[in-house]
């Protein structure tokens, strides 16, 4: 259980052992516990010792922390929304106490998100200025804040705190999440490939023939091409829903050449 910070700024944590794993044995939810009734009977003790503790109130970067630990152990994915939270949520409301927060600090801290410099690689941070990058960052700005509000959320459901009307009241960017389409020509793809790194030529090939996300085409197996039907198999998405792509006859013959001889 961690319990926040001190004045020092050294983490606090309580431990207590509440039974066994059901690695090897069945569980029977008095002793030997299943996942799902460690983590029920875990958040209670923590939520009583919550109440009894000095200090116990929870702040922002606490709850931010419970909930990234909740999604690892749901085996859902949390890297990503745990490196935006670092650098836009933390730095600003990570010591700020959940109960105390305020719906009129979040919309501030909101728009501070959306005009915040963008990181350029090798460049120095360039403050968005013309409309289309605007958007860019509002919308990107409303993916922080979704985060932000389903870690506040989590600390609500698991009775850490006692309301969430402020933030409920904070509402996202409207009209920021329409981009504008640009489909790359023929010429301009193989050129596209042409530059890639020889290691790297094949994903850039895989993405322009499927549209499949980067994350999804390195999961990707052998087995997951079907040649009969020209199709292939995503079977975890961002959404965590499958689905099939169905190739066109280049797509076809580019996945045979991949998986040749080889075993699924």
């Amino acid at each position: 259980q961690y319990l926040g910070m001190d004045a020092d700024g050294v983490g606090r944590y309580r431990e207590e052992e509440i039974g066994q794993a059901d690695d090897h044995l069945d569980a029977n939810g008095i002793d030997i516990f299943n996942y799902d009734q460690a983590y029920t009977i875990a958040m209670g003790r923590r939520r009583d010792a919550k109440e009894q503790a000095a200090g116990g109130p929870l702040t922002v970067k606490a709850a931010l922390e419970l909930y990234f630990e909740y999604l690892k152990h749901q085996g859902q994915q949390w890297e990503h929304a745990s490196a935006r939270a670092d650098l836009h949520i933390v730095p600003a409301l990570g010591a700020t106490l959940v109960h105390k927060l305020k719906a009129e600090t979040l919309r501030k801290w909101l728009f501070d998100v959306s005009k915040s410099a963008v990181k350029g690689r090798g460049r120095k941070d360039v403050v968005p200025q013309d409309g289309e990058k605007i958007r860019q960052r509002r919308s990107s700005a409303n993916r922080v804040l979704t985060i932000l509000k389903a870690a506040m959320n989590h600390a609500f459901n698991e009775g850490l705190v006692n309301s969430n009307n402020e933030w409920r009241k904070v509402k996202p960017f409207k009209n920021v999440d329409a981009s504008r389409s640009r489909i790359l020509t023929v010429a301009e793809a193989q050129r596209l490939i042409n530059a890639s790194e020889p290691s790297f030529r094949r994903v850039v090939q895989a993405a322009l023939s499927t549209g499949a996300r980067y994350g999804e085409l390195c999961r990707l197996k052998v087995v997951d091409f079907f040649a009969d039907s020209g199709t292939l198999a995503i079977w975890l998405s961002k959404t965590d829903k499958s689905r099939d792509i169905y190739l066109t006859d280049e797509g076809i013959a580019f996945f045979k050449q991949l998986t040749a001889g080889r075993s699924g």
